[in-house]
């Protein structure tokens, strides 16, 4: 154990990050010191700053990197990720400090780009009345190439898309201006194709007012914003749980809740301010110099080793899933995971080469386990989100009926906790169906129940 490794490690401690549930420590020591600098001194949210730094990685590597998960099935590294949380706690400082290097290369991208519009408009002007065999010769018509959007129509994300078939980041500060954007666009099948995009499939866009349809054989669109927790069910009204976009999602929802108090930072760790802003440029300048070309794959494979791990891990989610009866209880998000818990195994593998901590030639062990234990965090994550959901959603009277059994009980029980409510038996038993449903509890075979644990 090297001299930052103990110290990311005592400050960890310090910080109380074990009681915020994120595995900071799979990150490469690098970024925990990059993590808990930022939490210190600009106040950042480790859950938050974390996440957030996942995302703009995954937008930065794009189409350059895929990972093959068997066969061949190989994907690019596509994540959709929310921030939950009360308004000003503390969400899209972390948001904007991870894309800023992003945001920065599309503003030079900009400035280029109308200079060569400029040049391009000089030369249209000079050819001006001058026969055809006199014309100065044209240079290709000047395309923008943008890695971060935040105020689009469908038309115009996709057009960009094709622009910098690499990928494209949809970065919003408050994501439901983005579901009201696809919600409004529904019949003209935005979230199909949102849906065939977070797969990795191909996408065709065909309007009347494009001169040719478009076709995106490699979509890599990224998609992260922040949600406060008074509106999360909106999410679950417009029918984004029921269609499956929300399963998708990525959930960073943050047990305290409560706002860090501000710390004084001593003039004379100016150096530490600084810090942050400079390695997270670094590591990203490193990604976005990997090489791209459309159409030609940079495959990762897993090591043996790691093979077997994921998928031991993601056999045992298989024993689970086989091992319910009831059709009404299997959870359609359970399938998404896999293949966002492979995407993050890439992500971290690159982490760590950007890092200098590994190389890129495959995704190995420690890259697995990272993406495993960070996969169980966002799980959790969602499960409080959709608890939180479900629980404004329930009757408090019937509410206080469930809290007030065990962990595990039978319908006798039920009825009789019920009764000391007001409640008849037929009631109970409608009320035992609907928590059934909503994911509340669990039914046996036998008849007996069990409270999920969120």
């Amino acid at each position: 154990m090297d001299a930052l490794e103990i110290c990311n490690k005592l400050r960890s401690e310090a910080s109380g990050v074990a009681t915020t549930g994120i595995p900071l420590d799979v990150f490469p020591q690098k970024m925990q010191q990059m993590i808990l600098d930022l939490a210190r001194t600009e106040n950042y949210s480790i859950e938050f700053t974390a996440t957030s730094l996942i995302s703009a990685m995954a937008a930065a590597v794009g189409n350059s990197c895929y990972i093959r998960i068997k066969g061949n099935w190989i994907t690019s590294p596509i994540l959709y990720v929310i921030l939950v949380g009360r308004p000003g706690v503390g969400k899209t400082p972390p948001l904007n400090f991870a894309y800023k290097p992003l945001h920065d290369i599309d503003t030079e991208e900009h400035h280029k780009f109308k200079a060569l519009k400029n040049e391009y408009a000089a030369i249209v002007e000079r050819n001006k009345g001058k026969k055809r065999t006199e014309w100065e010769s044209l240079p290709p018509v000047p395309v923008l190439h943008k890695n971060i959007m935040n105020d689009f129509t469908p038309e115009i994300l996709m057009r960009n898309h094709d622009a910098n078939l690499r990928g494209v980041a949809v970065v919003v500060d408050e994501i439901m201006g983005l579901f009201n954007t696809i919600n409004r666009y529904n019949n003209s099948s935005f979230v199909q194709q949102m849906l065939s995009a977070h797969n990795g499939l191909p996408v065709d866009v065909s309007r009347c007012n494009l001169d040719c349809p478009l076709r995106i054989d490699y979509p890599c669109i990224q998609i992260v914003g922040t949600i406060q927790t008074g509106i999360v069910h909106e999410l679950y009204d417009m029918g984004f749980k029921k269609n499956g976009f929300l399963d998708r999602f990525l959930i960073t929802y943050p047990k305290g809740l409560k706002i860090a108090p501000w710390v004084k930072v001593p003039k004379q760790d100016a150096a530490i301010i600084e810090r942050p802003f400079r390695v997270w440029k670094e590591i990203i300048d490193k990604v976005v110099a990997l090489p791209f070309t459309e159409g030609i794959f940079n495959v990762l494979d897993f090591s043996d080793e790691a093979i077997d791990i994921f998928y031991d891990w993601q056999n045992e989610d298989i024993e689970r899933q086989n091992a319910i009866t009831d059709e009404k209880m299997i959870d359609s998000r359970a399938a998404k995971v896999p293949l966002n818990t492979a995407r993050l195994a890439l992500i971290f593998q690159l982490f760590r080469w950007a890092c200098d901590e590994s190389h890129k030639d495959f995704v190995d062990v420690e890259s697995v386990n990272a993406a495993i234990r960070m996969s169980d965090y966002f799980e959790k994550s969602y499960k409080r989100m959709d608890d939180l959901v479900l629980t404004e959603a329930t009757d408090p009277v019937k509410k206080q009926v469930l809290d007030s059994l065990g962990n595990k009980f039978v319908t006798a029980e039920a009825v009789k906790a019920g009764a000391d409510f007001g409640f008849a038996r037929r009631t109970v038993m409608y009320m035992l169906k609907d928590f059934c449903q909503r994911n509340f509890i669990i039914k046996d075979k036998q008849g007996n129940y069990e409270k999920v644990q969120k």
